[in-house]
């Protein structure tokens, strides 16, 4: 199952050098596939200060680096982009252009939509309960989405322990995406 590392200053870091250490940690430890940097309240300069310092460690990792929501800055560090759920209509322009893009979604009819526009991968949420982020889908839904198509779903929400996981097996998604998994 892929793992799918996102940032947030809450528990990472806004201090470009702290945070590029703490996700060259949590990479050797956790091993992640992908890590998403996101931070919606830092402004466009020091944002590009945090992406020079993760540009200098993830050619030593594996794993695929995107930016949240920011194609601009994505494209400029050779990341890959991850779409809020309100910017699906970039999809396809953002594929044509040779970018890795991963896009958010909360239902079957937005999964479907970044399946047709040929997102490389997308994340479904929330999964279990987690703060702020509405009614959980349960796993049951994941079963859902793959008996009537077959996309590369990341489980997204509340996941914090292999017991989540866990839950996770057999459901066919790709992948779990978390942020506090990450920074045990």
């Amino acid at each position: 199952m892929k793992k799918y590392q996102i940032t947030d200053p809450a528990y990472f870091s806004t201090d470009p050098k702290k945070l590029r250490l703490l996700v060259a940690r949590s990479l050797r430890k956790q091993r992640a596939d992908f890590v998403v940097f996101r931070d919606k309240s830092m402004g466009t300069k020091k944002k590009e200060r945090v992406l020079q310092e993760l540009a200098k460690i993830a050619p030593r990792f594996r794993a695929q680096f995107l930016v949240s929501g920011d194609w601009t800055l994505a494209k400029k560090y050779s990341f890959g982009v991850h779409l809020s759920s309100k910017q699906h209509k970039k999809i396809s322009q953002l594929k044509r252009e040779g970018m890795f893009v991963v896009v958010s979604t909360h239902s079957l009819e937005e999964l479907q939509f970044a399946i047709q526009k040929r997102a490389n991968l997308a994340t479904f949420s929330p999964i279990f309960p987690t703060p702020n982020k509405g009614e959980p889908k349960g796993v049951e839904s994941l079963n859902l989405i793959h008996d009537k198509i077959k996309p590369k779903v990341i489980a997204l929400g509340g996941i914090i322990s292999r017991a989540h996981i866990k839950k996770l097996r057999g459901t066919g998604v790709y992948g779990f995406a978390s942020i506090r998994y990450f920074v045990k």
